[in-house]
């Protein structure tokens, strides 16, 4: 069964030996950040640090720091098991139709849509007007590079103002005083899509910030590959069971009943973007100064003894590795419903999501790995794809010394490494300039004739009948 709350979780966590409780009393600024970052490298438990100065929340890190601890959270025996739903779901009508299944608009997905409810345990405290106070929150200023807390890829709920379509995204936020927030998106974000609808129409963007509760949609909204999607659809579906919503006291927004906390608000359109930054980020470097939209906040909602589930970006070690192999197995089917010729797909994680991509491919025809690239890079999740590495099918995407070693042997520099230039994510830094860079493609798959003016040779290999002769001969399994 799906937990109900972070609590549970938790606890389930403590009696598995995968919880750490730390009762002295830590500094949000850069002390809890410090402790995760020793403790990560002496294991991948969750850490509950339950006394943060001068505020009434616990803060727990690293909560999905492990694949075990992502299969607790999904309920699930395996991640396969998980993939096959999202597989199942994929195919249960045409193919043309896969999009408005997934983000929940069409009968197929009524099933996994929230389920209101009247009431919820994120509710149980309110504070409105001037008793909100962001400062009263453990949010967290983890590098000293950073101008203030922040909040990283936090769950951010939005809606169309065109529709009722909603989406739950995650995004970083940074604390300007205590009733504002900036939020980092980029084009194409599904959020500052929505921005620009409410521009358009002169009318003011509600948004709310979800923070503990089901740690499924935790691990949804961290994931890049589902940025397209309502989050909290798809931790329906990967839960096995709808989210229940409530309505928000300030918004016309729905919000999960049993988060810990809840910060409600709204962006004018019309109010200039405010210059914020540096702050750090998952490529390991800080985000340069950067104008983003400002959240009013309107309320504050939370439960009588919250904690934060918070993430620590670039934290080498942390949790964020684990959630991304999850999901990217778990987001497979979804990946080839939009690009049909890609068999495999990994993000390591070096300079962030965008850094670095290897795909694999059944190379059929000549040009392939270049067709594949730009399907890719037209996609948007994968649009600011920096370095694109594309292989065979034979090789292991998650093996790098695999992946390197057939870059090294079938590229030819020149041919087989073109630059694009197109839309590239704002967290790098090495760019020229923001917003607009180039793209390299390493193309160290098999060459076809149309390729290849040479014949290709024969891969090193041994009879298989013989490898077995020798391996029942040595009693190996």
């Amino acid at each position: 069964m799906p937990y109900r709350s972070l609590a549970d979780f938790l606890e389930d966590l403590a009696h598995s030996g995968s919880l750490l409780r730390i009762d002295q009393e830590f500094q949000p600024r850069w002390e809890v950040a410090a402790a995760t970052a020793e403790l990560s490298r002496r294991g991948n438990q969750a850490n509950l640090f339950a006394n943060i100065s001068d505020c009434q929340a616990a803060v727990v890190t690293n909560l999905l720091a492990s694949p075990q601890h992502v299969l607790r959270a999904l309920a699930a025996k395996s991640l396969d098991e998980v993939a096959g739903r999202v597989g199942e779901f994929l195919q249960q009508n045409d193919s043309r139709g896969w999009l408005r299944r997934m983000v929940g608009s069409d009968e197929a997905a009524l099933r996994w849509q929230p389920k209101l409810v009247k009431s919820g345990l994120c509710q149980q405290t309110v504070r409105l007007g001037d008793d909100v106070d962001l400062r009263q929150l453990p949010l967290l200023t983890a590098w000293t590079a950073d101008v203030g807390p922040s909040i990283s890829l936090a769950p951010l709920i939005t809606i169309s103002a065109n529709s009722e379509q909603s989406a739950a995204c995650g995004y970083d936020l940074l604390v300007l005083d205590r009733m504002r927030l900036a939020v980092f998106w980029q084009l194409p974000d599904v959020a500052a899509r929505q921005f620009e609808e409410y521009r358009r129409q002169a009318k003011p963007m509600p948004v709310a910030i979800a923070l503990g509760g089901d740690p499924s949609l935790r691990l949804i909204t961290s994931c890049s590959l589902t940025r397209e999607f309502d989050g909290l659809v798809w931790s329906g579906m990967l839960r096995g069971q709808p989210l229940d919503v409530v309505r928000g006291k300030t918004i016309d927004l729905r919000v999960p009943a049993d988060a810990d906390v809840v910060i409600e608000g709204v962006i004018d359109p019309s109010e200039p973007f405010a210059l914020c930054g540096p702050l750090g980020s998952e490529t390991g470097y800080a985000r340069m100064p950067t104008r983003a939209p400002v959240i009013h906040v309107r309320a504050i909602t939370q439960r009588a003894n919250p904690i934060l589930p918070l993430y620590i970006p670039g934290l080498a070690g942390g949790e964020l590795p684990a959630m991304r192999a999850a999901m990217e197995r778990i987001c497979l089917p979804l990946v080839q419903a939009m690009i049909p010729d890609l068999v495999d797909l990994h993000r390591p994680g070096l300079g962030g999501d965008d850094g670095l991509t290897v795909v694999s491919i059944d190379k059929l025809y000549a040009a392939q790995a270049l067709h594949v690239a730009h399907a890719c890079w037209s996609w948007p999740p994968l649009m600011h794809a920096k370095v694109l590495i594309v292989v065979d099918a034979a090789v292991n995407v998650r093996d790098l010394s695999q992946v390197w070693s057939a870059v090294a042997t079938s590229v030819a520099p020149g041919r087989d490494t073109p630059i694009v230039n197109g839309a590239i994510s704002l967290l790098d830094h090495a760019a020229p300039t923001p917003l607009v860079g180039g793209k390299l493609l390493l193309d160290a798959t098999t060459k076809l004739p149309g390729e290849h003016s040479r014949a290709w040779p024969e891969k090193n290999s041994l009879p298989d009948d013989v490898l077995q002769s020798v391996r029942a001969q040595l009693k190996l399994s």
